[in-house]
């Protein structure tokens, strides 16, 4: 296996463009009324041209020192859809030399104007390390919603193997970030349209998830230096030093969306890591693999048991949340999540160093599939943040099983004996329960008492 990786990535590097360094244009050699050309994939993985013309340029635009172009597009039927999402990345050119990349809009604009990111501050992230990040990474800074509704472009997140019920779940989780997750046509492709390299104005994808469930966020090439790529113009997730999948696109057809138009795409092959993810751009290394985190669901259901395997990024920020979402995919692929429900559920993470961390939780109510997979995500954190050198997730796994009842109690009473507790010897507990839609009952449990809390105050919760 590890030799037939070698000879695909070998391949795909050979096969990458070497382009000399571009011919640049900085944003004060541009005036109004220039006119331009951009490159953007529309339909398959055939690059298609549009029309620019230079509006002006806005100095300290997003942040202090940073400048950015605005512009009029046309042609390519933009006119009619806006500014596209998926887009982010596609060069322009004035006077054949590369001014930047589409990267900013306007939800709800009546026309196609965009805000141009600089290629001189996107050329910057080529310099900077494109080998896997050792350290703990930082928290995503991006923030989506500025004024006046003025904002980097989404990237459209397509999903395969989820229901309206489950985007709804993702889109409470990516579009903070400026993630719109879309499901339908989605998934891997294998066609051989797909192998052609990249070259600016190419589609490509970031990948949060594959296997039986994938996600993959959809943008363009900027520029390709060697097996280095440059796109997007925007941050992605502004995570700073990441390492995600990155992979071949076909584009199926565009969308028109009253607030903002997107492309219909696919996944295709592997072929890179993404390493960089700033605030003026992306950028990744062709023929290298990103490290994913395993993770394997099983529920256990009245009738039914299904079982989902997938692969999410291993990102200290991500892990969690993506973990959850391939929890609540598994748990809407079951027959019952609607009405009273109670689940068992365990997680067992398996650390890099060969110890495994468990924990058991149980849920139960109208919403219990819905706490059980939002709750799996804080064990994750606490141990991914727990600042401890030694904690690396090697892979996770979780088994659910549901009951189709409410094991649900108030504790009406509680006593315990003997009155007066000895540390180092057992007490019994004796608890009056008034179970859900049940008789009342009496349970006992004995609980040892430590030796070491002689003469202190004793908490039972």
């Amino acid at each position: 296996m590890t030799k037939w990786w070698v000879t695909l990535f070998s391949l795909v590097l050979l096969s990458a463009p070497v382009l000399p360094a571009p011919q640049t244009l900085a944003p004060d050699a541009l005036v109004p009324g220039q006119r331009g050309i951009g490159y953007c994939v529309l339909q398959g993985t055939q690059v298609d041209s549009f029309g620019v013309e230079i509006l002006g340029v806005q100095n300290n635009a997003m942040h202090p020192g940073r400048d950015l172009i605005l512009a009029r597009l046309s042609g390519a039927n933009l006119e009619q859809t806006g500014i596209i999402q998926g887009m982010s990345g596609s060069p322009v050119y004035v006077d054949g030399k590369l001014i930047g990349a589409v990267s900013y809009g306007w939800g709800f604009a009546s026309e196609p104007i965009c805000g141009i990111t600089p290629i001189g501050e996107m050329l910057e992230l080529l310099e900077r390390d494109l080998s896997p990040p050792n350290d703990l990474p930082s928290p995503p800074t991006r923030s989506h919603h500025t004024t006046g509704g003025f904002s980097p472009l989404s990237l459209p997140v397509w999903v395969s193997g989820i229901d309206a019920a489950t985007e709804a779940f993702l889109a409470d989780v990516l579009e903070p970030v400026g993630l719109v997750p879309v499901s339908g046509v989605a998934g891997q492709v294998t066609s051989t349209a797909a192998t052609e390299p990249l070259r600016p104005g190419s589609s490509f994808g970031v990948q949060l998830v594959r296997g039986d469930l994938t996600m993959t966020a959809i943008g363009t090439v900027t520029w390709v230096d060697g097996n280095r790529v440059l796109g997007f113009g925007h941050p992605y997730l502004g995570a700073g030093a990441i390492d995600m999948p990155m992979t071949r696109t076909v584009i199926h057809a565009v969308l028109p969306n009253r607030y903002s138009s997107f492309v219909l795409g696919s996944a295709g092959e592997e072929i890179g890591a993404l390493r960089q993810d700033r605030a003026t751009a992306v950028a990744g290394v062709l023929g290298e693999r990103a490290a994913m985190l395993p993770v394997t669901v099983t529920v256990d259901g009245p009738s039914t048991q299904t079982s989902l395997t997938a692969q999410v990024a291993d990102h200290a920020t991500f892990s969690g949340a993506l973990t959850q979402i391939v929890i609540y995919s598994a748990l809407r692929s079951v027959e019952k999540l609607l009405g009273l429900a109670s689940l068992d559920v365990h997680l067992r993470v398996q650390l890099t160093d060969g110890r495994r961390v468990e924990w058991n939780q149980v849920f139960s109510g109208l919403h219990a599939t819905l706490f059980a997979a939002q709750a799996v995500g804080a064990p994750l954190s606490e141990l991914t943040w727990s600042g401890q050198e030694d904690v690396h997730l090697q892979s996770v796994h979780v088994d659910i099983r549901i009951r189709e009842d409410v094991r649900v109690a108030q504790i009406m009473a509680a006593r315990h004996q003997p009155q007066s507790p000895r540390p180092g010897h057992p007490m019994t507990l004796q608890i009056e329960l008034d179970p859900f839609q049940a008789p009342r009952e009496q349970v006992e449990i004995e609980l040892p008492l430590p030796a070491t809390a002689r003469g202190l105050p004793i908490q039972i919760r």
